[in-house]
C-alpha cells in the first residue's frame, strides 16, 4: 500500500508538495533571472506543458532549484510521463524519437529543475528543435 496513490506515501508526499507550491509567488520567479533568455523562455513552455499534463495546480511555480523529478513526477502511475513528453517534443518542434529521452529520464533524479530545462534546451538544439 506505500505506493497507493490514494492511500500511501504518495498521496502524503503530493500534500506536502501542494502545500509548499502555495507558499510559493511570483517573487520566487527571480530565481530564474540568472539563465539566459532561451532558457527562461523554455522554462515557461516546459512548466506549462507539465502543470497542464501533469496536472499539478495552474498556480504552480517551479524554480531552478527544485530536483527535476518533482515537476516531471507521474504521481497517476498512468503513464502521463510519457504523455507529456510527447507534447514536449511536439511544442518544442522535434520529434519525440529523435531525441534520447531514456538518458534524460535516467538522469532527472539528479537534476535540478533548472539543469533539466538546459538539458531539454541542448536535446532540442542537437536536434534542430527551433522555438
Amino acid at each position: 500500500m506505500l505506493w497507493f496513490p490514494l492511500i500511501g506515501t504518495q498521496r502524503r508526499v503530493y500534500a506536502d508538495l501542494l502545500r509548499q507550491l502555495k507558499m510559493r509567488t511570483q517573487d520566487d520567479m527571480p530565481a530564474w533571472e540568472v539563465y539566459p533568455k532561451e532558457i527562461r523562455e523554455l522554462a515557461e513552455k516546459v512548466t506549462a506543458i507539465v502543470i497542464e499534463r501533469l496536472r499539478w495546480p495552474k498556480t504552480s511555480i517551479f524554480i531552478p532549484d527544485d530536483p527535476a523529478d518533482i515537476p516531471f513526477w507521474d504521481r497517476t502511475g498512468h503513464l502521463v510521463d510519457v504523455e507529456t513528453m510527447l507534447e514536449l517534443a511536439k511544442q518544442l518542434g522535434t520529434k519525440c524519437e529523435d531525441v534520447d529521452w531514456d538518458i534524460f529520464w535516467q538522469d532527472l533524479p539528479r537534476l535540478t529543475y533548472g539543469k533539466a530545462i538546459e538539458r531539454i534546451n541542448d536535446m532540442m538544439a542537437g536536434q534542430g528543435g527551433a522555438w
